[in-house]
């Protein structure tokens, strides 16, 4: 049993260190900016991702921004498609397929109204109507999956919290 967890702990903290070198901090910081600048901001992942999303609209609430979160994706998919070129919208998606789920083909003009950021392992196409992306390498493992989007989560809130609240 202490192998596996040891095993297990070693994966994670790899998984965090690979983050620690691959992550753009200067979209970061833009990322911070356009919340801060954003009045509507909608939070939103699949399953373990959501997690993710909710960490974060908890630690912007600490810090006086109030954004929404849902964990039901018809839900998400609803706030989304309604929102305009006054929303902004980040997405964590571990492999990039968050939008995969939906036959988004007859609804994509919607999309293209509010900002849409994914938070995302690198990868090489992304929807045309993402407008910015965060990436970060991954071994798309168990070992990896929350936790590099959980630990994004927090950089994101500790940066907004020191350019904006501090």
């Amino acid at each position: 049993m202490q192998k596996r967890i040891d095993d297990y702990g070693q994966k994670v903290c790899e998984s965090i260190q690979m983050v620690q070198s691959t992550l753009n901090q200067q979209q970061l910081i833009h990322l911070c900016q356009d919340l801060y600048h954003y009045q509507k901001v909608g939070i939103f992942g699949l399953l373990k991702a959501q997690t993710a999303a909710m960490n974060l609209q908890t630690d912007l609430l600490m810090l006086g921004k109030q954004v929404d979160s849902y964990v039901s994706y018809f839900q998400q998919m609803e706030h989304i498609l309604s929102a305009d070129e006054n929303d902004l919208i980040i997405v964590f998606s571990y492999t990039g397929s968050y939008f995969d789920y939906e036959n988004l083909r007859a609804l994509q003009k919607k999309l293209e109204a509010p900002k849409i950021w994914m938070i995302t392992s690198a990868q090489q196409e992304y929807p045309y109507f993402v407008d910015e992306v965060l990436t970060f390498q991954s071994l798309q493992d168990q070992g990896s999956h929350p936790y590099q989007l959980q630990f994004i989560a927090s950089l994101i809130a500790q940066e907004y919290f020191r350019r904006y609240k501090s």
